[in-house]
Formats: structure tokens, C-alpha cells, sequence
């Protein structure tokens, strides 16, 4: 809780090894000390030990044939470890981007624990709160996180830990299918409770910030979304420290808040200390790894270091195009980004081969240049994206057709303005 991970997977060791000696490799106490070393793994990012550790647990459960229908005494005691492994095993699966696998080991864990310890017991509550945090069928995942809140309600009181912590599943849940409103009221009303029951440091009270301020952001109110998202920063430091997984994400969050603000010299610097770090933890191919990346060229590309911008984007384009495709938002904006790079060194021959590439245009915009089709009676530019002639006030005269419109029975340019019809030709083409 401290952020000490290391100590914290020491420790656990220690406690893992005197448990074997005491009770034997099968005892509940032993299957709880092997669970509490593989929740230290985790936090210290050693993934593949935690997740083994998980697997232990829960293939030695699995051997002692627990039996089925309801259970008493230690055997409940071992099916509540189950749960916690199970549990585990799905935050590992989730974090390394399985989103299946987490969402079957995650529904086991919550049919397991109905089954067997039934539907009030606390491990079942958590189980169910896990599986409405997976992405489910949207009415199914509403109605689970609501049947959240209302039993964590029930059970531990409205302004209790877990129920706070429910009603901000709820509020993330709500933001993500695009009700924002809903999320943001929720969020504004259970912070401050959040801050009062478990302090501001918890990561759960670090997470309804982050998220408040990211809602911020994306209303636009950059300056509010800075202070808040800075805040959650600063915790996640000092719980964890500078290079834990949920630093790195909101660091990013906080540099891409920043670069909003065109605080650029200070995003580049956040962004070059966390992207050795991100690539370390996640993998070159992460989408927050690749998004960071891009979010790096342009804050280089606005402060005018278009040779970094250039090397950062050839680097990982192929990455983005082979992981991503070309019509993912990352990939068509890292090739608007290195085109500016280009030309900004200018390469002006590689921007405009890159901009030939099927699919680097945006699909709201026309194409532009030479790309566009070519009227075959006098050889100029016509677009295919015919905008809407505006309304013709009182007065106004009619608009003249020129180029190769004139008599061309409506095949040529739109009607230009009048107070633009009769300027030079040299004038218009340049």
C-alpha cells in the first residue's frame, strides 16, 4: 500500500517460505501467503511470476476437489483463495491486453462464488464488481453495475469504501459508452467521499481524479483538467513510484494535457523520461505506448524539431500500420505528423509520396493537390467534393460560371463568387 513493491515481494517470499515450512504446501494459510506474493509481483510489474503464482493456487484448489453446491468451514476459507486467484490471474490477463481471457477467468470467479458461497458473501460482491468492469454486452454490463451499488449499498452503507468504489466503476462505465454528464455528476458527488473514507492516496480516489480531470479535457476546460490530473500524478508517485504501469499512464495523461496547453518544452521532457519506461512494461506495440509516441511528434513538431519528429515516426509508423491498421486514428495521424516533418526538413518529395499512401486522408476531408481529378478541356484541378452553393442575398448578382463550367452543360466547377469571377487566371492558380 505504501508503493515499497519490492520489500513488499521480499517480504512475501519470506512469508511464503515460512508457511511452507509450518503447515504444508496445501494449507489455506499457504494458498493466502502465495496469493499475497503474487498481488507484490504484480504491483512491481513481474507479470509472468504473479500470474504463475495465481495458477498455483488455483490448480492446487482445483486438486482437492472442493465439490460443488455450498461450503462450510475451511473449505469455504479455500474457495474464497480460489476467487482472490482467479481474480488475479484476470488482472494479469487484463493489463497484458487478453480482454477474452479476462473476461472467462473473471465470469468464473463470479459463478464459482455464487455457486459456493452464495449470492450475499463479500467474495461474490467483488467477483460481480470485476465482471461489470469487462466489456460486456452494454445493458448487461449497466444492469451488473448497478446490482454493484446497490448490494454494496446494502451491505456496507452508502458512504462506505466500497460502495464509493462501485459508484466510480458506474461513472467510468457510463463515461465510456459516451454518457458524460451522468459520470461527471456521479464522479463530483462521490469524490469528496472518496477522499474522506479513503484518503488521497488510495488508488481508487486517484483513479475518480484522473478520470474527472480527463472528462475535463475533454470538455475542453484544459486548465482544470491540468490541476486535476497533475494531482493524480504527484499520488501515484509518491504510492508507487515514478516507473509503476499507473504512473505511466497518467504521466502520459498529464503530457497530453499539457501539450493541449502548448506547454510543449514541458510535455517532450514527461514524455521522453516515460516512453523508455512504457516500452520497458508494456511492449513496443501497446496502444498507449504507440499513442504516446505519436502525442511526442507532435509537441516536436510544434516547437520545430522536425528531425526528432521525422526519426520518432519512422521508427514507429511500421509499427502502427502492421498493429493498428491504417484507418486507426494513431496510424493516419502519425502520417499527417510525418508529412509536416518532412516538409519541415525539407523532404518535400517523401511528404508527398507519403500523402499518396491509400488511406493516410481523412475521410471528412477532400484530397488535395495533384491527387485531385483534372478537367480534361482546359487541365485544371476540379474537386469531387461539391460544397453547397450559399444563399444569394437580395440584390446580389448571380454568380458566373468560368473555367470550363461555361457551356459545359454543368460538368465544371461550381459558380464562383462575383466578386472573385473576374480576377486575373494568374491570380487564381497562384
Amino acid at each position: 500500500d505504501l508503493g515499497l513493491s519490492s520489500a513488499a515481494a521480499a517480504t512475501g517470499e519470506r512469508a511464503l517460505e515460512a508457511a511452507l515450512r509450518a503447515f504444508g504446501p496445501d494449507h489455506v494459510d499457504t494458498h493466502r501467503a502465495r496469493i499475497a506474493l503474487a498481488d507484490a509481483r504484480f504491483r512491481a510489474g513481474d507479470f509472468e511470476r504473479a500470474d504463475r503464482g495465481y495458477a498455483t493456487v488455483v490448480e492446487a484448489l482445483d486438486r482437492g476437489a472442493l465439490g460443488r453446491g455450498p461450503l462450510e468451514g475451511s473449505e469455504r476459507a479455500a474457495e474464497t483463495e480460489r476467487v482472490e486467484a482467479l481474480r488475479g490471474r484476470a488482472m494479469v490477463a487484463r493489463l497484458m491486453g487478453d480482454d477474452a481471457r479476462s473476461r472467462d477467468l473473471r465470469r468464473e470467479a463470479f459463478e464459482s462464488a455464487m455457486e459456493r458461497l452464495g449470492p450475499g458473501a463479500e467474495p461474490t460482491l467483488v467477483a460481480k464488481a470485476d465482471l461489470a468492469s469487462e466489456p460486456l454486452d452494454p445493458e448487461e454490463r449497466e444492469a451488473l453495475q448497478r446490482e454493484v451499488v446497490n448490494d454494496m449499498r446494502t451491505r456496507y452503507g452508502p458512504d462506505a469504501a466500497r460502495a464509493l468504489t462501485a459508484e466510480e466503476n458506474l461513472a467510468a462505465f457510463l463515461a465510456e459508452i459516451g454518457r458524460t454528464r451522468e459520470a461527471s455528476e456521479i464522479r463530483e458527488r462521490t469524490l469528496p467521499r472518496l477522499r474522506a473514507a479513503r484518503g488521497d492516496r488510495h488508488h481508487t480516489t486517484l483513479r475518480s481524479i484522473e478520470s474527472l480531470g480527463l472528462m475535463k479535457h475533454f470538455a475542453a476546460d484544459f486548465a482544470g483538467a491540468e490541476v486535476l490530473i497533475r494531482e493524480a500524478y504527484d499520488g501515484r508517485v509518491a504510492a508507487y513510484g515514478p516507473d509503476a504501469i499507473e504512473t505511466l499512464s497518467t504521466a502520459s495523461n498529464l503530457a497530453m494535457v499539457l501539450g493541449q496547453l502548448r506547454k510543449d518544452d514541458e510535455a517532450i521532457e514527461l514524455y521522453e523520461r516515460i516512453l523508455p519506461a512504457m516500452r520497458a512494461a508494456l511492449g513496443i506495440e501497446h496502444e498507449d505506448t504507440l499513442g504516446a509516441w505519436t502525442n511526442l511528434a507532435q509537441c516536436y513538431n510544434r516547437v520545430e524539431r522536425f528531425a526528432d519528429a521525422a526519426a520518432a515516426l519512422e521508427e514507429s509508423l511500421a509499427i502502427k500500420r502492421r498493429v493498428l491498421g491504417l484507418d486507426h486514428t494513431f496510424t493516419q495521424v502519425a502520417m499527417e505528423e510525418l508529412a509536416a516533418a518532412y516538409r519541415g526538413v525539407g523532404r518535400g518529395k517523401d511528404a508527398y509520396a507519403l500523402g499518396r499512401v491509400p488511406g493516410v486522408h481523412r475521410r471528412d476531408r477532400p484530397p488535395a493537390g495533384r491527387d485531385r481529378p483534372r478537367c480534361r478541356q482546359r487541365g485544371r484541378a476540379r474537386s469531387r467534393h461539391r460544397l453547397p452553393q450559399p444563399a444569394r442575398r437580395a440584390g446580389r448578382p448571380r454568380a458566373r460560371r468560368t473555367g470550363c463550367a461555361a457551356g459545359g452543360g454543368g460538368r465544371g466547377r461550381a459558380p464562383v463568387p462575383a466578386p472573385f469571377a473576374r480576377r486575373p487566371r494568374a491570380l487564381v492558380r497562384g
